[in-house]
């Protein structure tokens, strides 16, 4: 099927524009689709559609399957013929094909091009901007206003920019705006399903992309749960220890830093900031909340006691992840780093301080778990040398703030129903 640009101007599939009568064919096959190509094989593609169109000819510019060579040609093709800005050209070819599946270096290796034509290549001048995906998540939301103490912040929102879906208006937001870095958080809302682990990769790829284009930093927040396979009591996992991830969630964030650091060989400059679980604001961890949602109750709250014992977590406040972020960014940091509280607490300790907390009648049972806990606590000893950072929370006044935050929540969420 052919998707017109114009009435003149359309982009195919080889065997589709081939079938269509009374139209000339631009056959940019022999273009990769990839990095590599050079500007003036690229050009030569640019002027044979650009010529046909001023003699009159209808076009169609045809790749293997009309999604990305031929629509990357196709935006040269309007700069020339209409004298658009290369970044409007490029909307237009997005809104009139709504082909999501061109290749920024593809549309890269066409800026040039145009560019080398013209003579008219001005160098890219960095602001520091940082564009935050996901910044309206439970991180996102508590981080970025302080963020903004410092620094020129961008959030566009999902329906603005969907990162797994719009790699391209992704590029042209950071050409637009600047951006010297992006601070990824994005990802699915059900993280821990197969399907996820697609989502969660293809986005970070998206992202990657863009940085290396542009030359900018990516900064992504990771997990302790890379170290989830582990067996043991109390291990205290600095950035040196090997990852051992068990369960979609922790493979998903150890196939993302691997992902970061093997285009880290292209180019890439990253920070990757493996975080303990974050309580403090919003509902994760889920345990914290069905203890407090129990204990409110009165019912017996359950956890679990495994074959090594009872689970401990090493868990940072919200606050504290906080302070950590914005001492990397500010320090302009790259490489790996593991933050958390450096204590491990069991559920069960959770569970006893928030009966507490709420003088409820409540009592702590267990269900024994026929599998072993990783009691993973994060050893933060580089972040203090590095940043002067160190956590302010202790748990008994984090899940004092917690358990605020889940009446506060609650009671709003009454209101709206009333």
């Amino acid at each position: 099927m052919v998707k017109w640009i114009r009435s003149n101007i359309g982009t195919a599939s080889y065997e589709d524009g081939v079938e269509c009568s009374g139209i000339s064919i631009i056959d940019v096959r022999d273009i990769i689709d990839r990095k590599g190509n050079q500007e003036l094989s690229v050009m030569e593609k640019i002027d044979e559609a650009v010529l046909r169109v001023r003699n009159g000819e209808k076009i169609v510019i045809c790749c293997d399957y009309g999604m990305s060579r031929s629509n990357a040609i196709a935006v040269g093709v309007l700069v020339k013929t209409e004298g658009l800005p290369f970044i409007d050209a490029v909307r237009k070819v997005l809104k009139t094909t709504g082909e999501k599946q061109i290749k920024v270096e593809m549309l890269s290796i066409v800026r040039s091009a145009l560019e080398e034509a013209s003579l008219n290549s001005l160098p890219i001048v960095r602001n520091d901007a940082i564009l935050v995906t996901g910044g309206t998540g439970a991180i996102g939301t508590a981080l970025v206003p302080h963020m903004k103490t410092f620094a020129t912040i961008f959030s566009p929102s999902s329906a603005e920019i969907n990162v797994a879906e719009d790699s391209i208006l992704l590029d042209i937001f950071v050409k637009e705006h600047n951006i010297s870095t992006i601070l990824h958080l994005a990802g699915p809302h059900v993280y821990s399903t197969n399907k996820a682990m697609g989502e969660t990769l293809l986005m970070l790829r998206n992202v990657i992309d863009v940085c290396l284009e542009n030359r900018i930093k990516l900064i992504y927040i990771s997990s302790w749960e890379i170290y989830s396979g582990y067996k043991a009591q109390n291990l205290m996992a600095n950035e040196t220890l090997s990852a051992m991830p068990k369960g979609v969630y922790g493979e998903t964030k150890y196939l993302c830093e691997r992902l970061i650091e093997h285009h880290a060989g292209y180019g890439l400059d990253y920070a990757i900031v493996r975080s303990s679980p974050v309580y403090g604001s919003g509902d994760r961890p889920k345990f914290i909340y069905n203890f407090i949602e129990k204990a409110l109750s009165g019912c017996d709250v359950i956890a679990h006691k495994y074959l090594n014992g009872f689970p401990h977590l090493d868990m940072v406040h919200i606050d504290d992840l906080v302070s950590a972020m914005v001492s990397i960014i500010k320090n302009n940091f790259s490489g790996k780093v593991n933050i958390g509280s450096g204590k491990g607490a069991s559920t069960t300790e959770v569970a006893d301080l928030i009966i507490k907390i709420l003088s409820s009648k409540s009592r702590v049972r267990h269900k024994q778990i026929n599998d072993f806990a990783p009691n993973i606590i994060m050893d933060i000893s580089f972040a203090i040398r590095k940043f002067g950072w160190n956590p302010q929370v202790d748990l008994m006044g984090g899940l004092i703030r917690q358990v605020e935050y889940y009446k506060n929540f609650n009671s709003k969420e009454s209101a709206y129903e009333e």
